[in-house]
């Protein structure tokens, strides 16, 4: 016969096994198909019908309360979630090349008591804190073509629009017309400040212009200065 449920002399509970390693221990070999387990209240005629999994430890001076995923053995990476009951009760999702991982390790996302975000970081000092490292370590937001559309480099700060590679505070890299259009209620739309020296670069190919266009609600280009990089003149 075949035991369909074991209990052995610690007490731990195998379903599928004789040899439980923990307190409830289910297995089972099925190729092909998904193992599943589910709580299932039936009820469908009182809004206070739920079900819950609870996960809890002893107190604040016990360990954490943790869910993990993950490949045993040969050293392949594990997910871990739950709360960090020895940092501020954050809750963490960590990844660990270890069979029994611990949150507090490799932490890659953080959620503060205060609903703050931390990507990189276990202090998120902000809604939404991202602590990168390196040149290509900050923030990056690409299209569903893959295409960049807004980056910034953790080492410099430098904001990139259109590129990966930003040389300045604000570098915009388009093939569009408009770039881009300031319309504030305000009367000062771009202030550029240095403690030394300020300039605005305008760069493009040889063969093309750059200009400064002033507009009103009749025109775009009701003024204009422009540079013809392709013969050299400056026009007004």
């Amino acid at each position: 016969t075949t035991d369909v449920l074991y209990i052995d002399q610690d007490g731990n509970v195998g379903i599928g096994t004789t040899s439980p390693a923990t307190l409830l221990d289910v297995s089972k070999s099925d190729a092909g198909n998904i193992l599943t387990s589910r709580v299932y209240n039936t009820d469908n005629t009182n809004a206070a019908s739920s079900t819950k999994l609870s996960i809890l430890v002893g107190g604040t001076s016990a360990g954490d309360p943790t869910v993990q995923f993950g490949i045993p053995g040969g050293g392949a990476g594990n997910y871990i979630m739950g709360i960090d009951n020895s940092d501020g009760d954050k809750f963490k999702i960590a990844y660990v090349l270890a069979d029994t991982p611990i949150l507090g390790t490799n932490d890659r996302l953080t959620i503060d008591s205060s609903g703050n975000v931390g990507i990189g970081t276990t202090a998120p000092l902000n809604t939404l804190h991202v602590n990168g490292s390196g040149a290509q370590g900050g923030l990056r937001v690409t299209n569903e073509s893959g295409q960049n559309i807004f980056f910034v480099n953790s080492t410099s700060g430098n904001v990139g629009i259109g590129t990966t590679s930003p040389q300045r505070k604000l570098h915009i890299v388009t093939s569009a017309v408009s770039s881009l259009q300031l319309d504030p209620s305000g009367r000062d739309k771009v202030v550029i400040e240095d403690a030394t020296a300020s300039r605005l670069l305008l760069s493009t190919s040889s063969t093309w212009h750059s200009a400064i266009n002033f507009a009103d609600t009749d025109a775009w280009n009701a003024g204009e200065v422009i540079y013809d990089h392709s013969v050299d003149p400056m026009s007004f």
